[in-house]
């Protein structure tokens, strides 16, 4: 296969895999619009970035959705465990795990444990395939990819995390100061992230926005976070309308939940890679921005009469006035004649 053909190819099998994985969000979160929210999700300007470069990151949130999905119907320990391994799927990029992982120890401990079978599946197999030769020569990846300073083929300083936001807006200090600051605001971020997403996530709390959260901060305090892996956000954004259009919703509500997905969306235009920060100053404030989200979900979730407020996913059914079975009227207790229970039988 020519190696134009096979681009395209590549193109086309993860646009139909992030189509699926956004279909898949709008039956579980938004079932009254999925069409609707799927389109919503596929315009989202990182997707096609993804797709232009021609990045894995489809084939990974395809399962880690399908895992989301399953945990929000889940019946059982078999459907949590199930719904972990799915998502383990997520390992195959360690960095971006390891916050769903241990939100799911705290909330969901049979989907953790699925999880942990599934990535421990992903290594052993990816060891296996690669050799030792391969690994080493990973480590040396990782090492050279994870110098602050940066590297001549990838732009640090315009990624959608912390690190990104200290070497764009951090103070004249040296990499080692700098790189201190990063741990210092991301730490904090995690634990935060940790205690809502965790205490949410149990059935019948608000496990759709607890997964958003722990997706947002994934991203947030990794490392290392390139546009294209903002599609994993596709959990948060998918939730937020789903809450916006419960029934029973009153329209400022719902204007609340609905209206920074669209704003975001528009946004993201403008904090595109290829693009100096000089010339759109407003890239500045895309992380501030976005830690400034997760904080106030984390707090919505962490506030327990707000948590309380919110708890109750999947949507309850709508309440069907309907008269009364004459047989129920019927079998209505009436005390016995006054004769006492021996005349009543007789």
């Amino acid at each position: 296969m020519r190696l134009r053909v096979a681009y395209w190819v590549w193109v086309t099998l993860s646009f139909i895999a992030a189509g699926i994985a956004a279909f898949i969000l709008g039956k579980t979160l938004t079932p009254a619009v999925p069409l609707a929210t799927t389109l919503v999700l596929l315009s989202y300007e990182p997707l096609w970035h993804l797709l232009w470069w021609g990045q894995v990151d489809a084939f990974l949130l395809l399962p880690f959705v399908g895992g989301v999905a399953v945990l929000l119907r889940a019946k059982s320990r078999r459907d949590e465990i199930l719904a972990g391994v799915l998502m383990g799927f997520l390992a195959l990029i360690p960095q971006y795990a390891i916050i769903p992982f241990l939100a799911l120890l705290w909330g969901r401990r049979w989907a953790a444990l699925g999880m942990a079978a599934g990535a421990g599946a992903l290594a052993l197999g990816s060891v296996a395939m690669v050799g030792r030769a391969g690994v080493e020569r990973y480590i040396e990846m990782a090492e050279y990819f994870g110098r602050f300073e940066g590297t001549d083929t990838v732009t640090e300083w315009a990624m959608f995390n912390v690190r990104g936001a200290v070497m764009r807006n951090g103070p004249d200090m040296s990499n080692d100061a700098l790189l201190r600051l990063v741990w210092i605001v991301a730490i904090p971020l995690a634990i935060l992230s940790l205690a809502a997403a965790g205490r949410a996530l149990p059935a019948g709390r608000s496990p759709d926005l607890a997964l958003g959260v722990a997706a947002l901060a994934a991203l947030l305090v990794s490392y290392h976070t390139h546009r294209q892996t903002m599609v994993f956000l596709f959990v948060l954004f998918a939730a937020c309308v789903g809450r916006g259009l419960r029934p029973g919703t009153s329209l400022w509500l719902a204007l609340i939940w609905v209206v920074p997905v669209i704003v975001v969306h528009a946004w993201t235009v403008y904090l595109r890679n290829e693009i100096r920060i000089g010339d759109y100053p407003i890239q500045n404030y895309q992380t501030p921005v976005a830690i400034g989200a997760l904080v106030l979900l984390c707090a919505i979730l962490l506030i327990p009469a707000a948590a309380r407020r919110l708890a109750g996913w999947p949507i309850p059914a709508v309440p069907v006035d309907r008269p009364e079975p004459a047989a129920a009227i019927s079998a209505t207790v009436q005390s016995p004649p006054q004769g006492g229970m021996r005349e009543a039988l007789s």
